[in-house]
């Protein structure tokens, strides 16, 4: 590779055009949903608050125990939603692997 005088980008090293692909953000959305049925399940908030006798001895995983609490009441829709998320997921990623469609450009 010739290396041409003035050339901004010696060694041939050009810039790529910066782009999103839609897979990369349904992945991090299936990842963000599993977190959440994970964080909002009973037995996560036994483990950051269940041993204690009383909570004044552990502000901190009071107030850990106290915000898990808060997801598990809407653990059976994380639930529902995680479950249809992931499968339609599974769904994309499959689909774009056999080539039967192909990825989403955003920009």
């Amino acid at each position: 590779m010739a290396v041409v005088a003035g050339d901004p980008h010696p060694l041939g090293a050009r810039r790529l055009p910066a782009h999103l692909l839609l897979l990369p953000l349904v992945l991090l959305a299936n990842a963000t949903l599993l977190s959440l049925y994970t964080l909002s399940c009973h037995s996560c908030r036994h483990v950051c608050g269940g041993g204690l006798d009383r909570f004044s001895k552990a502000p901190t995983r009071y107030a850990l125990w106290k915000r898990i609490s808060v997801l598990n009441q809407r653990h059976p829709h994380i639930a529902w939603v995680s479950l249809f998320g992931v499968a339609l997921s599974d769904l994309y990623v499959r689909l774009v692997a056999m080539g039967t469609i192909h990825d989403l450009r955003l920009f």
